[in-house]
């Protein structure tokens, strides 16, 4: 074997470079994001950003192994068994990796995952000022436009439902709650992902998701501890858990996120259809 096969990756992750509208960077896929955190200080796991949604016929993210490409579905199976046999999983005391029999914590990362999903990628006033200035901003011209689009088309065609805050409150309390006890790297992992992407979002003056979030100050220390450990997680400190910020530091942020470069009026139909922004 040359010494150049023996020093590639065994894995690359490739995922949508997210370069956002008036935000910076801003991640956008929790899975991404959690398996960066896992990787963390791997050789043997290269992250590869694209400026497209999907490359050679796969959405991303995707995998590719020196076997074969690996779906967003099969991504995470595949990181744990490279943990799994890895000789640091003894060495951290089978913390490299853990089997979680936690249903009830599944349930809550599930639907946070969809809060998240719908936020993202449904709710229409977060779609037109946050989203859709990101994808123009992140993917080349006329490709944006289409993406635009397309992501518009498939968040109605896929509905979700809408985000009811006092179920979003329940199911943090009791998020908050368990991580009261310990956990491992990998349930660490699955929570930071979710809750930084939820807490991070530039909500609009009229959601009454800020409103939640605010008041959950255990999981605000929880993300602020994950990130002072591997503080390239995040790539814009500015807006990270702007969403549980104070109305007046959250509206400062984000005059300190608009003051330079072009920014991007707010999307609607007529805008797109006329190609401005």
């Amino acid at each position: 074997m040359s010494s150049a096969a023996a020093a590639s990756p065994a894995l690359i992750i490739c995922h949508f470079r997210s370069i956002g509208g008036r935000e910076g960077a801003f991640p956008v896929c929790p899975l991404v994001l959690e398996l960066q955190l896992l990787c963390h200080g791997r050789d043997d796991v290269q992250f590869k950003p694209m400026p497209f949604m999907e490359a050679g016929g796969h959405a991303l993210p995707f995998g590719i192994s020196r076997q074969a490409v690996i779906s967003a579905s099969s991504l995470y199976e595949h990181v744990q068994e490279m943990m799994s046999a890895s000789p640091s999983a003894k060495k951290d005391g089978g913390l490299a990796i853990e089997e979680s029999g936690d249903v009830a914590f599944s349930v809550m990362v599930d639907e946070i995952d969809r809060v998240i999903h719908h936020l993202i990628w449904a709710d229409a006033d977060l779609f037109s000022s946050f989203t859709a200035p990101l994808l123009l901003k992140s993917i080349p011209w006329p490709l944006s436009w289409w993406s635009v689009a397309h992501a518009r088309l498939a968040a109605s065609v896929q509905g979700g439902g809408a985000v009811v805050a006092d179920e979003l409150h329940d199911i943090l309390i009791a998020l908050e709650r368990r991580l009261r006890a310990p956990v491992g790297r990998q349930l660490e992992a699955r929570v930071f992902s979710r809750l930084a992407i939820l807490f991070s979002l530039p909500f609009p003056s009229s959601s009454p998701v800020p409103a939640v979030l605010r008041s959950k100050h255990g999981l605000v220390q929880f993300c602020d501890s994950v990130l002072k450990r591997q503080p390239a997680l995040w790539p814009n400190r500015a807006t990270f858990l702007r969403g549980a910020m104070p109305p007046r530091e959250g509206r400062k942020a984000k005059e300190g996120q608009e003051g330079g470069g072009r920014t991007c009026r707010p999307l609607s139909k007529d805008t797109l259809s006329q190609g401005m922004c």
